[in-house]
């Protein structure tokens, strides 16, 4: 934005100039107070689905904990039921060998289900660090918002009124020097 400056001549040409440059810095000011006030909405709604998602997340948490702890009591069931059957084959010598084959797939199944409640809890662990990068990203979002907002208020509270009047102009541009 280019301002004119001129040596009076009686004719309010700069009053007319000044008046344009401040309506022009005003309706700058508040074209920025209209984009700041965007984003400060779409920061918010950023933050609103942050919190959705983290929500979202305690909920699958809670689903998959609830998964590794059934998971780990069916472990030590499969590990009972595997001794139990042990013990059935030590007694009746005729079914020893299928017996022994049962007991070997119970292991290995005792085994796969440790190893499923491990990969859960890993699961977890997992989940529990994205929601705390949600965490982090949603209060990052805040604090943007925070800030737009501020700048948004001072923008507001700093925008020059507009003069009016000889009095005003001439408190402002100062009286016309008197040497001739």
């Amino acid at each position: 934005m280019a301002t004119q400056t001129q040596r009076s001549n009686g004719s309010g040409r700069e009053t007319r100039i000044a008046a344009l440059n401040i309506g022009l810095v005003r309706d700058r000011a508040l074209r920025v107070t209209d984009s700041a006030n965007g984003i400060a909405r779409i920061a918010e709604a950023v933050s609103d689905g942050a919190d959705v998602q983290i929500r979202a997340l305690d909920e699958a948490v809670s689903g998959v904990n609830q998964m590794a702890a059934s998971l780990k009591e069916t472990a030590s069931q499969a590990e009972s039921v595997g001794t139990s059957t042990e013990q059935l084959v030590s007694s009746v010598n005729e079914l020893s060998v299928s017996l022994e084959q049962v007991s070997a797939n119970m292991a290995g199944l005792a085994s796969a289900a440790d190893q499923t409640a491990t990969s859960a809890t890993e699961t977890s662990a997992s989940i529990q660090s994205v929601r705390g990068t949600t965490e982090g990203m949603t209060a990052a979002a805040q604090q943007v918002s925070t800030s737009i907002t501020q700048r948004s208020v001072m923008i507001r509270c700093t925008t020059p009124r507009p003069v009016r009047g000889s009095e005003h102009w001439l408190k402002i541009f100062g009286a016309p020097p008197l040497d001739a």
